[in-house]
């Protein structure tokens, strides 16, 4: 539609604003094919969290307002913006289903609450089985699944797997996991 008669004969311009990005968009889609993510999974150790569950206990791990345990506030605030968005979330980590459920039940700083969670598998062996089983529960495709993982072997092994799946490395430090994120 025209916005104004003047505008379509002073710059021979036939639509207006919201056409023109409605446009702009379909064209962005067909050069940019890639698929909506339509899930993350996220490991906890040192992702979700800072610090080995198992190892260093509730009181060890890194979550909190201050210091370094802000990072991984700031991650999780980001998962659940993700959430709000109606994006799935999903936890795959080599912690026991007892300790994640622990965790995420009794932790004072956690944001992330079993509620929050639309699938958690323990993966006390193979990675990439555990994110299979979610997928299969999830049905998506996995170009619709983003993984967030810390550590290069059980990133090696989903990608193998699945080669199509979002399998990004994360950065070395993780003071630079917002940056990453929101880029």
């Amino acid at each position: 539609t025209v916005e104004t008669e003047s505008q379509y004969y002073a710059i021979d311009q036939p639509y207006d604003e919201e056409t023109l990005i409605s446009i702009g968009n379909m064209v962005a889609r067909i050069w940019n094919p890639s698929l909506p993510i339509k899930a993350i999974i996220a490991d906890l150790d040192h992702v979700v969290w800072g610090g080995v569950w198992v190892e260093d206990g509730a009181g060890g791990v890194l979550l909190g307002n201050t210091g370094e345990g802000r990072i991984y506030l700031d991650v999780q605030r980001w998962l659940l913006a993700r959430r709000n968005e109606g994006i799935l979330l999903g936890i795959c980590s080599h912690n026991t289903l007892n300790n994640i459920e622990h965790a995420l039940s009794t932790h004072p700083n956690m944001l992330l609450r079993p509620e929050t969670i639309h699938a958690i598998r323990s993966s006390e062996g193979s990675k990439a089985t555990a994110v299979e089983s979610m997928i299969n529960h999830w049905a998506f495709s996995p170009e619709n699944i983003l993984v967030l993982d810390d550590d290069p072997l059980d990133r090696f092994e989903i990608k193998q797997r699945f080669p199509a799946m979002n399998v990004p490395d994360l950065p070395d430090r993780p003071e630079r996991y917002m940056t990453f994120l929101q880029n």
